[in-house]
């Protein structure tokens, strides 16, 4: 049986690692307020998260940061998205903020 990292172009270890910080965000940004949802369910609202960040991110003095949004905007990834029962990757839609095109991405 293959592994489920078999195909990544990443070390294991770093895709755990990511997943790891990425499930932690969620939650911290679910358990601070932006969260949507009922009883049954519940999602991180990434739009709100980036609405209130926006100002204080778009100017944002950390070099790297800058240098990542960069790249993204430069070089965005494409959105999956499901078009008559099919799978399938679109342009990411424009937003007006920095941060709301980064949560796009």
């Amino acid at each position: 049986m293959d592994s489920a990292f078999s195909n990544l172009k990443v070390s294991p270890n770093l895709a755990c690692e990511f997943l790891g910080v990425f499930a932690r965000s969620e939650y911290a940004l679910k358990a601070a307020g932006f969260a949507v949802g009922d009883e049954k369910q519940v999602h991180p609202d990434w739009n709100a998260f980036a609405k209130a960040i926006g100002d204080n991110f778009d100017q944002s003095e950390s070099q790297e940061v800058c240098m990542a949004v960069d790249y993204l905007l430069t070089n965005p990834p494409k959105k999956q998205v499901l078009r008559n029962n099919t799978l399938e990757f679109s342009e990411a839609p424009r937003t007006r903020t920095k941060a709301e095109r980064i949560k796009f991405y």
